[in-house]
């Protein structure tokens, strides 16, 4: 198994995502990635632009979900599609810096169907080393 990356798994009528990393700032990080991976090719998507998020809360299983759900209204609300995710978690939250573009219709092809919603159905967050997360993504 490589250092860090992620795998989406079949799930009946969702997608179940695993990523590992030899932290859990990098686990979050890929699963970040998977969640774009869902939809979009990953290849296609510049890291022109930044955005940073912060979640509160010291429950690492809450920080993730909450990190993703973010994810999530950023697409929706600015079209921003995150290519690579750099995430610091502490004890009272997390901070992440998102590196992408906005959605441009002309390069960026979906590939699968729309997340709809980060879930906590069979949510797992092994902090290692080596760190892995599994959650379930509604589509």
């Amino acid at each position: 198994m490589s250092r860090a990356g992620f795998r989406l798994l079949p799930h009946t009528a969702d997608v179940a995502v695993a990523a590992w990393g030899p932290s859990l700032d990098e686990a979050f990080a890929r699963t970040v990635r998977a969640l774009i991976a869902v939809t979009f090719d990953l290849r296609q998507i510049r890291p022109v632009e930044e955005r940073s998020i912060h979640v509160e809360g010291s429950d690492q299983a809450r920080l993730l979900v909450g990190l993703l759900e973010e994810v999530l209204y950023l697409i929706d609300a600015e079209g921003f599609l995150p290519a690579r995710a750099c995430v610091s978690l502490s004890p009272n939250g997390l901070d992440a810096r998102l590196h992408g573009e906005r959605f441009d219709p002309g390069r960026h092809r979906r590939l699968g169907p729309l997340v709809k919603a980060v879930t906590y159905h069979e949510i797992a967050v092994e902090p290692g080393p080596p760190a892995r997360v599994r959650l379930i993504l509604d589509i």
